[in-house]
């Protein structure tokens, strides 16, 4: 008897996270994931046409809720915003750090996983960042190189509160926000 009832995305993902983190993700088969999330694989094909569109759906769901913070963020500063923006995404993404660390092992390209660039333009958006004349590169090159700082300590950090994360991130941010700020009182005079 086939199953005829539409998959939840989400049972999929995490099927698919679950067996990377025990085997790795180059060589996980759709059939696996489909067997995992006890579905056919038709039905799998029927919701997700490879892996990659599988990893989108993950990091679309990480920033869709990651990014709904800033809508309760009126009063708080940019640092504050990004800082709970990008703690909330890895809090969210932290039932699967082994699974994100075993792919990133892999080699796998970060713009596959993370999709950094987009993420990062929006992240600042709905942070409330200024990204006037040239300066918007450089807040999201600054940004990344922020985020990958962060990522080693995240994947090593086992406490309850990911203290230590968010100490790095803390800092991070305050010393970009004074790089920024040193910058923006320079262009005028470029």
């Amino acid at each position: 008897m086939t199953d005829t009832t539409t998959p939840d995305p989400d049972v999929i993902v995490a099927a698919a996270l679950d067996l990377c983190a025990k085997s790795g993700w180059r060589t996980l088969r759709m059939s696996e994931i489909a067997a995992s999330a006890r579905i056919s694989e038709e039905n799998l094909r029927a919701v997700f046409r490879n892996k990659t569109a599988i990893l989108g759906h993950f990091h679309d769901r990480l920033e869709q809720q990651s990014l709904a913070l800033a809508k309760d963020m009126t009063e708080e500063t940019v640092h504050d915003r990004l800082f709970a923006m990008m703690m909330e995404r890895l809090a969210l993404a932290a039932p699967h750090r082994d699974a994100i660390q075993k792919m990133l092992h892999e080699g796998l390209p970060k713009h596959v996983l993370c999709r950094n660039k987009h993420w990062l333009n929006k992240l600042l958006k709905s942070a409330g960042a200024t990204q006037g004349a040239g300066l918007g590169h450089l807040q999201t090159l600054a940004l990344g190189a922020i985020w990958t700082m962060v990522m080693p300590v995240w994947f090593k950090d086992d406490s309850h509160d990911l203290a230590q994360t968010m100490a790095m991130l803390d800092g991070q941010l305050g010393l970009a926000e004074n790089l920024w700020q040193t910058l923006q009182s320079l262009a005028p005079k470029f």
